[in-house]
């Protein structure tokens, strides 16, 4: 049995399937049945949230396996609640910069997050995806489909960008096979680009002229902030930002290739099965 938080985020809804393909029996933990009611009867649904930890029990009653997306500030209960089910073996979704020495960003809570799993004495795995392929249409395509431009840092830094699916398929390796408790895998796509690269793609992709205007972090962190993100997390996230422009984030690991028998997917091929992320929605009147 696994039980895998976030199963209707990014990562989760493609793992979910891909660890039914492989055979294996899973739980979804869900504050709200309906929206997993599209996983089907194949997957049994635990009601519970991870802000509560006397739900937690009955969601881990026979899991051997977790499969964890959660704040740094909600681990430790998870720990507690896996230690008492006899839960073997804790999978958590961190980030690359908590891979950093020292750590970036909110790279620092996710590293902490990570220590306190280490000393649980469960068995862990950390994997550790760059940035996904799928923020970029979150990010994006408002201004694409109001002014056909990009605003966004980077200058000259490259990083090499991760479809969730090939995150998914990583996990699903490291949750049903042996030898990957005690390892942390950076988890890149095959390719290296600037962020003015991806937007050419997207431009050819979707067959029109998109301007990528270089902005400093500050201005991204302006809109973070108009968003409501808190102040802790939009400095965060700006130094991660100013970490792509210096290139910290400019290499290609092998994790998904080594683990999957795959390279992972470019950005040219999920912008071609996501183009319709950028563009406007369709009329019905028509």
């Amino acid at each position: 049995m696994i039980l895998v938080t976030g199963a209707t985020g990014n990562v989760g809804r493609e793992l979910v399937p891909q660890l039914l393909a492989a055979g294996q029996t899973i739980r979804v933990l869900t504050r709200d049945p309906a929206k997993a009611a599209y996983l089907g009867d194949e997957v049994q649904k635990a009601l519970g949230d991870l802000d509560a930890p006397e739900t937690l029990a009955g969601a881990l009653d026979g899991v051997q396996a977790i499969y964890l997306v959660s704040r740094a500030d909600q681990v430790a209960s998870v720990v507690t609640a896996a230690k008492q089910a006899g839960v073997r073996h804790i999978v958590r979704q961190s980030t690359m910069e908590a891979g950093f020495d020292p750590p970036l960003g909110p790279g620092r809570w996710h590293r902490a997050a990570e220590v306190a799993i280490e000393h649980s004495d469960l068995a862990w795995t950390h994997l550790r995806p760059t940035m996904m392929m799928v923020n970029t249409s979150a990010w994006w395509a408002p201004s694409i489909r109001t002014s056909q431009t990009v605003r966004f840092p980077g200058g000259d830094g490259r990083i090499s960008p991760i479809d969730a699916r090939d995150i998914a398929a990583t996990a699903c390796t490291v949750l049903t096979q042996p030898g990957h408790e005690g390892h942390a895998y950076d988890v890149t796509g095959p390719q290296l680009l600037t962020i003015g690269e991806m937007v050419a793609i997207l431009s050819h992709v979707l067959g029109q002229h998109i301007q990528y205007i270089d902005v400093p972090e500050t201005e991204a962190g302006e809109w973070m902030a108009k968003s409501g993100a808190p102040p802790t997390m939009v400095t965060a996230l700006m130094e991660t930002l100013a970490g792509i422009r210096t290139n910290r984030f400019a290499y290609i690991a092998d994790a998904v290739l080594r683990l999957t028998g795959s390279p992972g997917r470019t950005y040219d091929t999920w912008c071609h099965e996501h183009a319709d992320a950028f563009r406007p929605p369709a009329d019905p009147t028509r």
